[in-house]
């Protein structure tokens, strides 16, 4: 993905699972937070890149495709929810154009019904790396896993692109 990023605090796996959807490949770091979540699942903390797969890419516009890609992720991988303290922004990282959209995931008590978690801080942060599509960084904390909401902001402010 051309974007270079800092661990967060504490004990992490490399990334060894599918792709998300919205994304071509998927790279970095997760953390199992609950061993048998509803249909047999594990649900966990992750800290990932990618490029923007080209169906969720718009060209030349990186709000837009942060807007798809957020929509997208949240559509597949979360019970049904409601954004709190959204925040859209574009911005610059490391020179390079950048749109991040930021939100809390406030799980329906029946759709989260046998999850741990009951929200989620949720970031995608879409960059411009020169590539033929915008690379995403994509951070997902379930509130059990709370106490590293606060280094979402140092983490976002670590994003380098590898030139």
């Amino acid at each position: 993905a051309k974007l270079s990023y800092d661990v967060l605090p504490g004990r992490w796996r490399e990334w060894d699972r599918e792709s998300f959807q919205g994304l071509r490949s998927t790279l970095g770091y997760y953390r199992v937070t609950q061993e048998n979540a509803p249909g047999n699942q594990t649900y966990w903390a992750n800290v990932n890149s990618g490029p923007v797969d080209s169906g969720t890419a718009v060209a030349g516009d990186l709000a837009k495709t942060a807007d798809r890609l957020i929509t997208t992720l949240g559509d597949e991988y979360y019970p049904k929810h409601t954004r709190t303290g959204l925040v859209r922004r574009t911005l610059t990282v490391d020179g390079a154009p950048a749109a991040l959209v930021r939100y809390k995931a406030v799980f329906d008590p029946v759709a989260a019904k046998g999850y741990s978690a009951k929200s989620e801080q949720v970031v995608v942060l879409v960059v411009d790396t020169g590539l033929d599509v915008p690379a995403a960084l994509y951070a997902s904390l379930p509130d059990t896993v709370r106490d590293l909401w606060p280094s979402i902001d140092g983490l976002l402010a670590g994003v380098r692109v590898i030139r």
